[in-house]
């Protein structure tokens, strides 16, 4: 696993954003889609699909600096890609994982990205019920 600096370009969807990474050496990857590791977000084209991907901009709208981490599976040391993006983890600058606030918020559940059917967060998200 590497760590690299990211400039976030756009979030896609819930998922996925696209930033320009920073390899060291005044070497950089522009327009490059990452998907988050460990979690699935709602589709665009399904209901919550929107405001999953709107929550994610929010978190890290674009010009936001990450920290991203490769991903491999360490059973599968080949898997690092999923429909021509990098599985990564991703971290503000505070050091917040942006998957673990994106589960907190309802806008995805965590999901090991093989187990199928895919699993999909309820939508609308359900209320918290206050004791």
């Amino acid at each position: 696993m590497y760590e690299y600096w990211a400039t976030v370009v756009r979030v896609h969807d819930g998922d996925t954003i696209v930033v320009d990474i920073d390899l060291g050496f005044r070497t950089w990857r522009h327009d490059q889609r990452l998907r988050l590791a460990g979690i699935s977000a709602r589709e665009l084209a399904r209901p919550g699909g929107s405001e999953a991907r709107d929550y994610l901009q929010q978190l890290a709208p674009p010009g936001t600096l990450l920290v991203i981490r490769s991903y491999r599976d360490e059973a599968d040391p080949a898997d690092v890609m999923s429909f021509d993006r990098y599985v990564v983890r991703a971290r503000d600058a505070s050091g917040v994982d942006l998957a673990m606030r994106l589960i907190a918020a309802g806008y995805a559940v965590a999901w090991d990205g093989r187990t199928k059917p895919t699993p999909y967060p309820a939508w609308p998200i359900p209320a918290v019920k206050s004791t």
